[in-house]
């Protein structure tokens, strides 16, 4: 052990010699400083040198970094200053520190947390009373964030190759965490004041109670027919909100989260589009359809808004298509997606196959009504000196203006198999009641050439619906009507000849006994067994 009196002395040594390195120390740092003021870069670079051995050289490459930002800043553009302060900040730090790699890798930390962080922040805080415009501004300033980072990856000398990533991820983490909430019900809030104002500008209120939509008091179901209470506009808003979503939702989510979060932005999508407009556009229409057996002339705003509910869903496909499969078709959130979608389709099919069901029947109980009302039991029996003026019967004209209205519509309507299924039974239905309705009438050979006209001007009509099915049963239907003229003696040689010789004999029977010859003549020896 040393005598007290050489430790004493040792101590004060080398408290004096602490003091002269600390004050060697604080003069070297205001050195580098003047000399950095001055741009004297040699001078900097000799006392960076000397303040390695020291612990000042970490305050040295602090006070850099500091004086380095001085000035900086003033144009507004924030992230072309960082990049390009950056790139003048390492060129320096080259010639004038000894280890210039931890210089340029401590001054890119500091931006992102100091300048970028307060940034951010400043900016965020701006915009918290719009959800649009927090949303956007995020978006913007993440991606401004990663495109910064990405440039400023040839200034990185730090081994971990994923810090410029969680400086990004650190900035924004306080953001990046309530994100989905807010796109979410920010879309929510969106779609719910579009569809309000739209409904409000067309007279449209919900009934209390959650019971779907209503016209306003004073304006029934029939002074709005032919409306469709489907908005193109509204449509085409949803899809471009939901398009700017997924852009934002594709940024800004975690490749963990990428999927579910763009499940529930598509979800929200089909739910007020769909379901929230669509489908009350459908109930509307089936509130409004006529009864089944009409008094008036139908009106029937359905097929319009089947045409329209399939051009938006032309669009939702296409919007599905371009936008939600590239970021969902590798995860099991596809299949999610595709059943959904395939589900409110099959709902909003479903309905409108209903309607369309009811819709014929009110176009046929009208055809029955016209047919029924008009046509007089004269109009087949009329003398047999009378001339044939009258190409067809008046019913039978109103019957064809009519039903060549209702083709029209429906063929501009409606597209594909289902214009043709629907076309199909529009036929089918009518040659059915024209069926019926020549079996209510006895014809003489002048009625009979009246039932000819009338049936020729049918199948005139029906071939416009380009069934051949449909074209088949009124030639059918006319060879039928032909029985009403033939000569007595001609008939069994007419009924052997097609297409009649292929029908039933009780159904050609059935068209023979309307002839007011048929007990006279004792027609019923020709159907003999």
């Amino acid at each position: 052990m040393l005598p007290v009196h050489v430790h004493y002395i040792y101590l004060i040594l080398n408290s004096v010699m602490l003091a002269k390195y600390a004050n060697i120390e604080k003069e070297l740092l205001q050195e580098f400083d003047g000399a950095h003021l001055s741009n004297r870069v040699s001078w900097m670079k000799a006392c960076a040198e000397a303040l390695v051995q020291f612990k000042g050289y970490k305050t040295c490459t602090r006070r850099f970094i500091e004086q380095c930002q001085r000035g900086a800043f003033q144009s507004g553009e924030i992230f072309e200053e960082i990049y390009k302060l950056t790139g003048q900040v390492c060129e320096v730090a080259k010639t004038v520190f000894p280890t210039p790699e931890s210089v340029a890798d401590e001054f890119i930390q500091d931006m992102f947390e100091h300048r970028l962080q307060s940034h951010v922040k400043e900016q965020l805080s701006s915009t918290t009373r719009s959800q649009e415009g927090y949303l956007g501004m995020l978006f913007n300033l993440y991606t401004k964030t990663q495109k910064t980072a990405s440039r400023l990856e040839e200034y990185r000398h730090s081994s971990d190759s994923a810090l410029l990533s969680r400086l990004t991820q650190a900035v924004f983490l306080p953001h990046l965490s309530t994100y989905m909430r807010k796109e979410q019900k920010f879309l929510e809030e969106k779609y719910s004041h579009l569809l309000e104002g739209y409904y409000d500008s067309v007279g449209l209120h919900k009934q209390k109670g959650g019971g779907g939509l209503r016209l306003k008091k004073g304006d029934g179901a029939g002074s709005r027919v032919g409306e469709t209470f489907i908005s193109d506009d509204v449509a085409t808003m949803m899809l471009h909100e939901n398009k700017l979503a997924l852009k934002r939702c594709t940024s800004l989510s975690s490749t963990t989260d990428l999927s579910a979060n763009v499940n529930v932005i598509f979800h929200v999508l089909l739910d007020y589009l769909c379901f929230r407009h669509l489908d009350n556009a459908v109930d509307l229409a089936l509130a409004a359809l006529p009864s089944l057996e009409p008094k008036s002339s139908p009106e029937i705003s359905l097929f319009h808004v089947i045409s329209q509910v399939g051009k938006t869903f032309h669009l939702l496909e296409k919007h599905f298509v371009d936008n939600v499969i590239p970021l969902v078709s590798s995860s099991p959130v596809h299949a999610e997606c595709l059943h959904k979608k395939k589900e409110v389709s099959s709902q909003l099919e479903k309905k409108m196959d209903d309607g369309l069901d009811r819709a014929l029947s009110s176009v046929v109980g009208w055809i029955k009504h016209i047919l029924s009302n008009e046509q007089k039991k004269s109009d087949f029996k009329p003398e047999e000196t009378a001339s044939l003026n009258a190409v067809s019967t008046s019913a039978c004209c109103h019957t064809c203006h009519f039903l060549e209205t209702q083709r029209q519509i429906v063929a501009g309507c409606l597209d594909g198999k289902n214009r043709v299924a629907t076309l199909m039974e529009l036929g089918t239905r009518f040659h059915r009641v024209v069926v019926d309705h020549i079996q209510q009438f006895s014809f003489n050979s002048v009625g009979g050439m009246l039932a000819i006209c009338d049936v020729n001007e049918y199948r005139r009509i029906v071939k416009k619906f380009d069934i051949p099915f449909l074209n088949h049963l009124f030639e059918v239907l006319h060879s039928l009507c032909n029985l009403f003229i033939v000569a007595p003696h001609n008939l069994k040689q007419v009924c052997s000849e097609e297409p009649i010789a292929f029908l039933e004999k009780s159904v050609v029977l059935s068209f023979v006994q309307l002839r007011v010859d048929y007990k006279s003549s004792r027609l019923s020896k020709y159907f003999a067994l």
